[in-house]
């Protein structure tokens, strides 16, 4: 599985190719939720592959196999949305042609993608939507997923 760096980050992606030709050219571009990884997304795009669509999962900076790096900030969640962006840019995959998929947190990241750039279709799947009341209990989660702990 790749690796691709974008805006100085080192960005793991899985990509499973159609197994027929896509009629309409879409890529699937999933992005997964906090605390988990592309992993969450691989037997959905193998199913895919056999229905002819193409389909990546990255993980996000900060999680899985795309581990920080001292000197660049920690991930917002406009940084997400401008590193997928660049990450479609540097796979060669045209934003009119990419469907982006998001899970929770990745929910949050489809919006705030589609305002950079314009998709072919966005898909939120349990969005987040966060609230002041929530923030401690989202920071509180931000640390736990950082320090490698279970909740």
């Amino acid at each position: 599985m790749p690796f691709i760096k974008v805006q100085n980050k080192k960005l793991f992606y899985a990509q499973v190719d159609a197994e027929t030709a896509s009629k309409d050219g879409s890529v699937l571009v999933f992005i997964h939720g906090l605390g988990s990884s592309h992993s969450f997304y691989i037997p959905v795009m193998n199913q895919l592959a056999t229905a002819g669509y193409s389909s990546i999962a990255l993980d996000v900076y900060g999680s899985g196999l795309s581990v920080l790096s001292e000197g660049i900030e920690d991930p917002t969640f406009d940084t997400i949305a401008s590193d997928v962006k660049a990450l479609l840019e540097g796979l060669s995959i045209r934003p009119e042609n990419a469907v982006a998929v998001g899970h929770s947190m990745g929910g949050i990241i489809v919006p705030k993608l589609a305002l950079k750039c314009s998709l072919r279709g966005a898909v939120l799947i349990g969005p987040v939507l966060p609230k002041p009341a929530m923030a401690e209990i989202v920071n509180t989660r931000i640390r736990t997923v950082k320090k490698g702990e279970s909740i």
